[in-house]
């Protein structure tokens, strides 16, 4: 008999059971993947619309056209930073930015990006540079404040929304500059100044120090906020102050230009909100305290005739002259030495 020495046939494995624990990972891993590309996208789109809001604001509150080369925002940081944001000269002026704003940093929580108004604690300014261009007896800051709406604009895009406010608590500009392009051919037209024009620049390239503004947007217990119109306007007259102290400018067109600023800030007035005429008095009051003598009577001179309202350029014509003029009357009325 013949005994059967194979071993029985061993049971088939089981399958393996796929642990929970596994598939909660799987789960999260997914999550974590959708996470970071959604956030990806909302950052790229975040950026864009930062950008497309700024311009389109900017364009419909200055009435100049604007451009803003970039928006980058730190989700983690709150920070937005701009790069290059350019404000276009009004017509009739030939440069092609009035004002270029190199870098901007402002500091803001990221979840009040779409707060009303909104709630800045810093923006940093570096590099800015602002040019003052004479065409004829009109400046383009005096025009661009002219032109500038009244009320509030929107944007026809953004029609439903209401403009974009900020309350800044702190506010500085480091490194600017201010490039004043006098016209000196239409200043040698007037009668009796020409003759002492001898020795003028057509540009001056002027070095600003540093300013700091605080709480704008928020004075006298208005929390409002103010508009881009309102920051832009203060941004240039205070530049445009600055430059009227400037040692870097001959005496005539200092007091020239002071006349001009002076002119631009009561203009100004009329066409800011009232959250930033406080930082507009406060610069004309400084631009008075470095007029003095022969020259600060004649700016007070042209400012409190009643006709200077009615004629600027007629204004700025009997300031030139009474600056100008008045420096040639002196020489002449020098004693003769005697032989």
């Amino acid at each position: 008999m013949t005994t059967d020495t194979s071993s029985p046939a061993s049971p088939a494995p089981e399958p393996r059971r796929k642990s929970p624990l596994r598939f909660v990972k799987a789960v999260v891993l997914l999550l974590l993947l959708l996470i970071i590309v959604g956030g990806v996208l909302l950052y790229m789109n975040l950026n864009r619309i930062v950008r497309k809001t700024v311009v389109s604001q900017s364009n419909a509150q200055l009435n100049v056209p604007t451009q803003l080369e970039s928006a980058d925002v730190s989700l983690f940081g709150g920070k937005v930073s701009l790069t290059n944001f350019d404000v276009g000269s009004p017509q009739g002026f030939n440069a092609p930015h009035m004002m270029s704003l190199g870098g901007i940093s402002v500091g803001v929580k990221l979840n009040e990006l779409r707060a009303d108004p909104l709630r800045v604690s810093e923006i940093n300014i570096k590099g800015p540079k602002l040019v003052i261009e004479m065409q004829g007896k009109e400046f383009n800051i005096k025009k661009f404040v002219d032109s500038l709406p009244q009320g509030e604009p929107t944007p026809p895009d953004q029609a439903d929304k209401p403009p974009l406010k900020l309350i800044i608590n702190d506010l500085k500009i480091e490194g600017a500059q201010v490039v004043f392009k006098p016209d000196l051919q239409a200043m040698s037209a007037l009668p009796g100044i020409g003759k002492n024009l001898g020795g003028l620049k057509q540009e001056y390239v002027l070095t600003i120090p540093p300013l700091n503004m605080q709480n704008i947007g928020s004075g006298e217990g208005n929390q409002n906020g103010a508009a881009i119109k309102d920051i832009v306007t203060m941004i240039v007259q205070q530049l445009a102050a600055r430059a009227t102290q400037s040692e870097q400018l001959p005496p005539e067109l200092r007091e020239l230009l002071s006349l001009n600023v002076d002119q631009m800030t009561e203009m100004a007035k009329q066409k800011v909100a009232s959250v930033a005429k406080e930082q507009l008095d406060k610069a004309k009051g400084e631009i008075s305290k470095k007029i003095g003598g022969e020259a600060g009577k004649a700016i007070g001179d042209v400012l409190n005739n009643p006709d200077a309202a009615k004629d600027p350029g007629k204004a700025i014509e009997q300031g030139i002259g009474g600056l100008l003029g008045g420096k040639d009357k002196k020489n002449s009325a020098a004693p003769a030495t005697k032989p």
